[in-house]
């Protein structure tokens, strides 16, 4: 009986995997139709620093993690990953660059699937990774309910940060960012695992220039003091 039951599920998330990534796709195109390259604004452009630090990472064993994604299953990286390489995205569930952002994700995810393992972190409770999904027709997993400590693991200041993750688990890279070039290399980086020639990215609506996403970790506000007289 549960072996039938495995097969049903089988059937049903399949076909949904792939509406999931043909709307995706769809949706991308109906973005950029009007746009010109480089056309989205650069809100935070990314800081030496944070590229210097997230370089501290790199060679460093990527830190597992488990997280429930937007159709309540549970997922441990380590094992989803299955001795694969991948992409780990940091994302904000209302940061308009991390919704600026996510089609680009999505679109190397359709390119280099079968050979690189995709998933998405959002910060914060199970509900935000669900609106995320929702809002944004990811066609990856995205979770929620991941502690804090796993992103500050991975140097991830702001949304927007992408990890590359090595075979053997070890980190290859930390993007403080995405632009053009980061897009390019991230797919030339997945292309070398299939042993085909890079995908030809359409990069309508990424920024020229590297730019970031909100703060994670934003310093409190300090408290307003009154002036003695």
């Amino acid at each position: 009986m549960r072996e039938q039951m495995k097969i049903k599920a089988w059937f049903i998330t399949v076909p949904v995997s792939f509406v999931l990534v043909g709307m995706s796709f769809i949706l991308y195109k109906a973005v950029t139709a009007n746009q010109q390259p480089g056309m989205n604004p650069v809100r935070h452009p990314t800081e030496e620093k944070w590229t210097q630090d997230g370089r501290k990472h790199e060679a460093l064993p990527s830190t597992d993690f488990s997280g429930s994604d937007g159709f309540d299953q549970t997922i441990k990286f380590s094992e989803y990953r299955n001795g694969k390489p991948a992409v780990v995205v940091f994302q904000l569930f209302d940061c308009p660059c991390s919704i600026e952002s996510q089609p680009l994700f999505n679109q190397l995810h359709i390119s280099y699937q079968q050979w690189v393992k995709f998933v998405g972190i959002v910060q914060g409770p199970l509900k935000n990774a669900k609106f995320f999904v929702q809002e944004n027709q990811c066609s990856f997993p995205i979770l929620g309910g991941v502690s804090d400590d796993v992103i500050r693991a991975y140097g991830a200041e702001r949304s927007v940060y992408s990890a590359l993750v090595n075979p053997d688990g070890s980190i290859f890279k930390i993007y403080a960012g995405y632009s053009r070039e980061m897009a390019n290399e991230v797919g030339d980086w997945c292309a070398k695992f299939s042993n085909k020639t890079p995908a030809k990215l359409d990069l309508a609506i990424v920024p020229d220039r590297m730019a970031s996403g909100c703060e994670f970790f934003p310093e409190p506000v300090p408290a307003a003091t009154t002036a003695k007289k």
